[in-house]
């Protein structure tokens, strides 16, 4: 059976769901906000506990991106291009990256705002 071809603006859809279903899941408060630029989806999450979802140097971080690129590939042919940001880490020295030990601070820019192509 072969499936159709999601558009990015689908894709930013599923991805907010999923996002939106993990922060109910583990009773995280938080909001989703999801954009599209060209064919590059944009995930930011925030709220005062999601840190949560970051996890020791970014693991859950990675978990998280991995199962959206996966729901998000369940439902289209191409994959997507992805970008999530979690707790604002990915803006560099954010409050997230300030409130990482000193030892992970040089790399919370690098590491922590994770993009994945699945193309």
């Amino acid at each position: 059976m072969e499936q159709s071809v999601v558009s990015v603006e689908e894709q930013a859809e599923v991805v907010r769901k999923f996002l939106v279903g993990l922060l109910n899941a583990f009773g995280l408060e938080g909001q989703v906000a999801t954009r599209v630029e060209g064919d590059i989806v944009y995930a930011d999450v925030s709220g005062e506990q999601t840190e949560a979802l970051i996890g020791p140097k970014g693991a859950i971080l990675d978990a998280v991106l991995e199962l959206c690129r996966t729901m998000v590939h369940r439902q289209s042919q191409a994959g997507a291009r992805l970008r999530l940001d979690i707790a604002a880490m990915g803006r560099g020295a954010g409050r997230g990256c300030a409130s990482m030990p000193a030892a992970w601070r040089p790399r919370c820019s690098r590491r922590v705002a994770r993009s994945c192509s699945s193309r």
